[in-house]
């Protein structure tokens, strides 16, 4: 079935419900040698200097395609498939299959200041920061709520400031050393489902009374934090403020023996028990650790990007520019990656624009995804193929919809390629317009190109003669 969309923007799922109360997937894997053809991942090195994709609609070395429930994303529930209904079980107690309009997910309200909100959005606000425990468990950070997401549930966990700033950062090592960090000089750790500002005996971790902006560390006893004043460190007893500066730093990266500052027209590196200070234009907003003793960062000039390394004696040198805003870096699969405005995120000359009215504003690599938070409680995950959203939204024209099954409905929009499943929503880019999408079944879809056809075969796409 076709359908002309001029100008439309899907939103899939409310943000917000206007209940009172109390303030209380992996991939399947697939063979190596036809990742290979996937057309929707960046090129690596090996394919840089050749953008052509190898034609290949040899199937017979593909694990077979089986429909379940975590391709559909489901938690919970039946889900209706073009091969019949697939059980995906019960919740766990106190937890409702579904609720409002979402459907097949174990949900529950998370409530503040007697507003409610519902899986898959944790509530409405934006999201800063997050972390992960070993077990997959996530901690994460609005300007206003520390949470915490166990299994499917999410949960508000109380806090203490020290007068009312906003939360900046949190870091994960396990359940006894989580910690955050607000724009009042607040550090905050959780105990007992309560994070605070204050230790045991009723003292401020925190050594300043000012802005605290990012936190970074490689073990309980070795914290760094990015402050307006400078840098400040834990050693697994206290806070102490080890380099003082008279500029804002916002970020901070550890690469082995050094660590990393950037900030506002500065640079501050510490190579042993030396810090050196270093003036550049422009403003460092984010730096993240990559590889070879290098830490690359994000400086920002006005209305342009530019991605730097930072060795460690303080020199820098350019890799590549961007249009446009960028907030954070991530260093995934090899790449450098930047994320801006409107879902848009760049490695080297490769940019991929999901059109996405939201923001990035973090990233946090885990179990080989890079995980991604945003603007107005935006949630994603990218595994180097796909974009798979809490949130569903396009802004050009559709040119073709194909229901697979009443639980996955593809669009073909300009150069992307929607799935929509009950609760998410997955989305391929190319770097070619998609003018027609059909199928015969859920691991054969295929896209129509100027020039030809792709194939998805459950797993990835690849290019062939026909359907």
């Amino acid at each position: 079935m076709k359908v002309i969309i001029s100008f439309l923007v899907f939103f899939l799922f409310l943000s917000c419900s206007s209940s009172k109360s109390e303030m209380s997937d992996e991939d399947i894997p697939v063979n190596d040698d036809e990742v290979t053809d996937d057309l929707s991942e960046y090129n690596d090195e090996e394919n840089a200097e050749n953008d052509e994709i190898i034609p290949d609609d040899d199937d017979e070395n593909i694990i077979p395609f089986e429909e379940s429930c975590e391709y559909y994303r489901a938690e919970c529930g039946e889900v209706e498939t073009a091969s019949g209904k697939l059980n995906c079980g019960k919740c766990p107690e106190g937890m409702s299959c579904g609720m409002d309009n979402i459907r097949n997910m174990c949900t529950a309200r998370v409530c503040k200041l007697g507003y409610c909100w519902v899986n898959p959005y944790p509530q409405g606000d934006s999201l800063f920061a997050g972390d992960f425990l070993d077990n997959g468990d996530m901690f994460f950070v609005t300007d206003s709520t520390v949470f915490s997401k166990k299994g499917s549930e999410f949960h508000n966990i109380s806090y203490q400031l020290r007068s009312g700033g906003d939360f900046t950062s949190i870091i994960v090592f396990d359940e006894n050393n989580v910690w955050a960090s607000a724009t009042d000089g607040s550090l905050l750790k959780l105990k007992d489902n309560f994070i605070s500002c204050l230790d045991d005996n009723g003292d401020y971790y925190s050594p300043v009374g000012s802005g605290i902006y990012e936190l970074a560390g490689t073990a309980p006893d070795n914290i760094y934090a990015a402050a307006r004043l400078g840098i400040l460190h834990y050693d697994g007893t206290e806070w102490k403020h080890i380099h003082k500066t008279d500029k804002k730093i916002n970020s901070i990266a550890i690469a082995g023996d050094f660590v990393v500052g950037g900030g506002e027209g500065i640079i501050t590196v510490q190579n042993g028990e030396t810090w050196l200070n270093r003036v550049l234009e422009g403003d460092i907003v984010s730096t993240v650790y990559t590889e070879n003793g290098k830490v690359a960062a994000l400086l920002r000039k006005d209305e342009t990007s530019e991605v730097i390394t930072i060795n460690s004696n303080g020199e820098w040198e350019s890799l590549y520019e961007l249009e446009g805003k960028f907030n954070k870096l991530a260093f995934y699969k090899g790449d450098i990656i930047a994320g801006g405005d409107n879902g848009v995120f760049a490695a080297n000359d490769k940019v991929w624009n999901f059109r996405i009215p939201r923001n990035i504003n973090g990233f946090k690599v885990n179990d080989g995804i890079l995980h991604i938070f945003g603007s107005h409680g935006w949630m994603a995950q990218w595994d180097g193929i796909k974009l798979n959203s809490n949130q569903g939204f396009f802004k050009g024209t559709a040119t073709s919809v194909y229901a697979a099954s009443p639980s996955s409905i593809w669009l073909a929009i300009d150069n992307l390629i929607l799935q929509i499943l009950p609760n998410s929503v997955n989305y391929y880019h190319f770097d070619f317009n998609i003018v027609d999408v059909l199928g015969k079944s859920e691991s054969e879809i295929y896209g129509e190109t100027e020039s030809g056809f792709l194939k998805y075969n459950g797993f990835f796409w690849k290019e062939v003669k026909s359907p």
